[in-house]
């Protein structure tokens, strides 16, 4: 796919004025968005200390080179980027039931995976977060945590936007719909990132039996549209 990138000026460019891409997602109320744009003003600090009460890694070369597949040049500052492991985190399983997690530019290995690093398709989801920072700001925290609330029939749909294993079907007939990008919830949006570099840039990545090029043909609008910032 021949990416067409656009000039976008990212936050990691300017933080006085918070967020400099405007998202289309709803409206989350006055009080939240002004809090989360103080966040914006005074999060180096809080990371700063968040790392001196975890074991922080930065990002391999390796990883960078698979994350530069996807997102645009220069819209995450992968030099920031660091995996936090251990010390206080081992403490913390109560809070995000053993899960990865992001804030702000810190991925959150949990005490309990037994891997020293995530999985690429898990660092692909996590770094979409990492992303989404980036493009509207620290707001993105309350609309994720929001989206894995989000149920229908009782059950938690959150992450899924499809059939298991063949979540490409869904989106195309999403895309006939007219839907977009951002129409998809903060962790949706992260899975479909997260699949489309499982499905088709890892290599024997795809369900035996699957096409190839319709599940490419169903990804690629989508992945464009993160490539322009619109979330």
């Amino acid at each position: 796919m021949q990416r067409k990138l656009v000039e976008v000026k990212y936050r990691n460019q300017s933080l006085k004025n918070g967020p400099t891409m405007k998202s289309k997602k709803p409206d989350t109320g006055n009080i939240i968005k002004w809090f989360f744009k103080v966040v914006d003003c005074i999060y180096i600090p809080f990371e700063k200390i968040w790392h001196l009460l975890t074991s922080v890694y930065p990002l391999t070369e390796g990883e960078i080179q698979v994350a530069s597949q996807i997102f645009p040049a220069d819209s995450i500052r992968f030099g920031a980027v660091r995996i936090a492991r251990g010390r206080l985190l081992n403490f913390t399983s109560w809070f995000h039931r053993n899960r990865l997690f992001v804030i702000f530019r810190t991925i959150n290995l949990p005490k309990y995976t037994g891997d020293s690093r995530p999985r690429l398709d898990k660092m692909i989801h996590e770094l979409t977060h990492v992303y989404q920072f980036e493009v509207i700001g620290s707001i993105y925290m309350y609309q994720a945590l929001r989206a894995q609330k989000e149920k229908d029939g009782g059950k938690y749909f959150g992450y899924k936007y499809g059939e298991d294993n063949k979540e490409w079907e869904q989106l195309e007939l999403d895309r006939k719909d007219g839907k977009k990008f951002y129409n998809y919830n903060r962790e949706q949006q992260a899975e479909i990132t997260r699949h489309y570099y499982k499905y088709i840039l890892e290599e024997d990545g795809l369900p035996e039996g699957a096409n190839k090029s319709s599940a490419l043909k169903a990804y690629e609008p989508f992945i464009e549209e993160l490539i322009k910032g619109e979330l």
